[in-house]
């Protein structure tokens, strides 16, 4: 086949575009990536990235400080502005020429690139990518394809500020998934939200894990202190995700660190909101902590395996804000899976579902308890062989199950079949 994946970031975002375009290009088909050239400090992490693929990247250029970029941005925007006014004198209408616009300012930009080149599938990552894989293929002739990450609809709440907001996901995503030839998921839950919203076929399930062999990566920036430090170390707790910001629970573990032995540190992994981490380590002092929470500077997505690998207890602290965040399963507990980290994760419904198939491997407690996560990981790590016996079941769960390998040969099934 010919295979056009398109979305509307820098690729070093799209870690399940990278996999999906690994394993189509594994499986000897054709593969070119649409993408966003937008923001400059994921400039490097896309050239790291390609340096070791051999499907071929098309880039649009958005970048600031660039003549072409520049002017790109401006007509985007106004594009944007003109059709939100258009879309709301219209009684709030939404026409395909509305949409491609509204759910991206770079849409017009991403079909005409997509449709200048033959292509059997065009496939859409991000919800702005959505329109845009539709309208393309639909002008080439091929069959279109969607990738949903989150549950768009479920990532706005019920409140009235986000009422317009809402209405418009529903109706773009209405309007675009009946035409779609595939349709895949990052989760169970997410794939069932998905049938009843919108009574498409069931999305097929691709997991947010990771290859095996990124256990053997060798970083690519000097080791963290905990493994730098002489052994025995002390138990360490760790958590990333690409920002340290509000609404992702790590109030749960500052609450819970007084309720530990001393020894016991916690890393935080992430680029930091200033104005959040100041308030969180005011938190933290003010329990007497604050000696016991370091961060860490954010890291290649290829290294996250082996820096989780040098900690002893994952944290999966998803926090049910909107419906999206109590149905996921994000990457981040796949990650402390397929490092051999014991897992502490929130019950909430997606989690619960990775954590019942990986029995032995943590624990989940719920949001905002922090007094149940202080004494599941009290057992963790008080228990004589308890937390050995942890990270041995999650390293056998993610190689029984939690790890890409396994998802691949039936995504690159499912999408053949669909394009015949």
């Amino acid at each position: 086949m010919n295979v056009t994946l398109v979305t509307t970031g820098n690729i070093s975002t799209s870690p399940r575009l990278v996999k999906e375009a690994d394993a189509l290009d594994s499986a000897g088909h054709r593969v070119r990536v649409v993408a966003a050239d937008a923001l400059p400090e994921h400039a490097a992490a896309d050239r790291m990235l390609m340096a070791t693929r051999r499907w071929r990247l098309d880039r649009v250029n958005l970048r600031r400080g660039d003549l072409i970029g520049f002017w790109h941005r401006v007509l985007g925007t106004l594009r944007q502005r003109l059709a939100l006014r258009w879309y709301d004198h219209g009684r709030r209408r939404l026409t395909p020429f509305l949409a491609n616009r509204i759910v991206s300012r770079y849409a017009p930009l991403l079909i005409d690139r997509v449709a200048a080149e033959t292509a059997d599938l065009v496939i859409g990552h991000t919800l702005g990518a959505l329109p845009v894989a539709v309208i393309a293929a639909r002008r080439l002739g091929a069959r279109a394809g969607f990738d949903i990450e989150d549950f768009h609809a479920g990532e706005l709440t019920d409140d009235p500020r986000d009422a317009a907001a809402r209405a418009l996901v529903i109706a773009v995503e209405r309007r675009y998934l009946p035409t779609c030839a595939t349709v895949t998921a990052s989760s169970p839950a997410i794939a069932d939200a998905i049938v009843a919203a919108y009574g498409i076929p069931r999305p097929y399930v691709v997991l947010n894990t990771f290859p095996r062999a990124e256990r053997r990566v060798t970083p690519t920036a000097p080791s963290d202190p905990p493994a730098a430090a002489a052994a025995p170390r002390p138990p360490s707790l760790y958590w990333y995700s690409q920002v340290i910001g509000a609404g992702r629970g790590l109030e749960d573990i500052i609450d819970a660190l007084p309720q530990l032995d001393p020894s016991v540190h916690c890393y935080l992994r992430g680029s930091p909101d200033a104005v959040y981490v100041d308030g969180l380590l005011a938190r933290a002092s003010s329990l007497g902590v604050a000696d016991r929470v370091v961060l860490l500077a954010p890291v290649a997505p290829g290294d996250l395996v082996p820096r989780a690998a040098e900690h002893d207890i994952g944290l999966a602290l998803e926090q049910p804000v909107n419906r999206n965040r109590d149905l996921c399963a994000t990457n981040k507990i796949f990650t402390y899976l397929l490092a051999g980290l014991a897992v502490a994760a929130t019950d909430t419904t997606g989690q619960r579902w990775v954590m019942n198939a990986a029995p032995g491997a943590g624990f989940v407690y719920r949001p905002g308890d922090a007094a149940g996560l202080a004494a599941g990981l009290r057992q963790l790590l008080e228990t004589p062989g308890a937390l050995t016996a942890a990270r041995a079941a999650a390293r056998e769960a993610a190689d029984r199950r939690f790890h890409f390998e396994a998802e691949a040969p039936g995504l690159v099934a499912y999408l053949e079949g669909a394009a015949r």
